[in-house]
């Protein structure tokens, strides 16, 4: 008898696993692929750091059914935003940051409070010309002007760099 409780039990933990996978595999079909640029980034001829080695090669925001229409992510304030971005570096990488921006023509002001350890929402280390995806959950703060907004995404180690900018707009 308790060995048909034991089968019973893993059947069913067997069909939740399954329905959670499935719960997933929904909700990342339910993400919508969004419009990026790269950014222009203007460092002098001394730097280190190459302007472009990595490349972006998609960019998904949920929920941003806006998407559809080429049109930026409308956000509630209060709610948070998920991004996954696709990128390949083209360097080895052990550690590396991860931060967002609102960027304006004048500036670049960081976006508080979140966790720029970017190995925590991607695997480590990264291997050159190999595809990864860095999903973070960015949270909107009930503070911040209802009005449309550039943002820009970094990702950066000490010898390298991958950013990109894209559009949202926050509403009540």
């Amino acid at each position: 008898a308790e060995a048909v409780g034991i089968g019973v039990a893993l059947k069913w933990r067997n069909i939740l696993a399954v329905t959670l996978a499935a719960l997933v595999l929904a909700a990342m079909a339910c993400a919508e692929v969004v419009e990026f640029r790269s950014c222009d980034e203007n460092l002098d001829e001394d730097a280190d750091i190459p302007p472009r080695n990595c490349s972006i090669n998609a960019l998904r925001v949920t929920p941003c059914p806006e998407a559809a229409e080429g049109k930026p992510c409308k956000v509630k304030r209060g709610n948070s935003v998920e991004l996954s971005v696709d990128f390949t570096p083209v360097y080895p990488v052990t550690e590396f940051s991860g931060r967002a921006y609102w960027t304006n023509q004048l500036v670049d002001l960081p976006l508080l409070g979140m966790d720029t350890n970017a190995c925590n929402y991607t695997a480590c280390p990264l291997q050159p010309n190999k595809m990864q995806t860095y999903t973070y959950s960015l949270e909107i703060s009930n503070f911040f002007p209802v009005r449309a907004y550039d943002v820009k995404w970094k990702l950066w180690s000490e010898n390298a760099e991958c950013c990109f900018i894209t559009g949202i707009k926050l509403v009540r």
